[in-house]
């Protein structure tokens, strides 16, 4: 518990191997505690999303990522990082042996807790091959730091893509 807010904080270090069966307990072991809002945290050794979350030379595997994306379905869970930087690749790991860049360290949360969360960081890549995760939370029943989200003003002056949100606007008026 932490200012009234209540959740559970699950700390996990996956297998650098496929195994199928790590995943199964992983969320066997992640359902029991579900009477709590749940933080699931570590270093899960696989990418969510190829395109994203890995650089480099080394190509991912087709399968990369069910695992993973099946432990978050399962447990109705969200990764903080993505949602708050969608569209954003940095990376949480350095493989050196294969050249490679990946995301691999999570902080994955139950949506009712991350509304509390006002901001997540990685760290710099500076004391090991991970970079340290940082998150800013709110308690309940205070002030979120997090600012609401507004219309990008610069993008009113573009007249290109005025005309595209008003070719769309008419698609859906219709």
């Amino acid at each position: 518990q932490l200012q009234g807010m209540e959740f559970y904080l699950l700390g996990v270090y996956g297998q650098n191997t496929p195994d199928p069966s790590f995943w199964r307990s992983l969320i066997s072991l992640c359902s029991s505690y579900q009477d709590h809002p749940l933080f699931l945290v570590g270093d899960l050794n696989t990418i969510v999303d190829a395109s994203l979350d890995r650089s480099g030379p080394v190509p991912p595997s087709s399968h990369e990522g069910q695992d993973l994306q099946a432990l978050m379905d399962s447990l109705d869970l969200v990764d903080a990082w993505r949602m708050l930087h969608p569209t954003e690749r940095d990376h949480t790991h350095t493989s050196r042996a294969h050249g490679t860049h990946s995301q691999i360290d999570y902080i994955f949360t139950s949506p009712a807790l991350f509304s509390s969360i006002d901001a997540m960081e990685h760290g710099p890549l500076e004391i090991s091959d991970h970079s340290m995760l940082f998150l800013d939370l709110t308690p309940p029943n205070q002030p979120s730091l997090r600012h609401p989200w507004r219309f990008p003003a610069f993008l009113y002056k573009d007249k290109e893509f005025f005309q595209y949100l008003l070719s769309k606007w008419k698609d859906y008026s219709v």
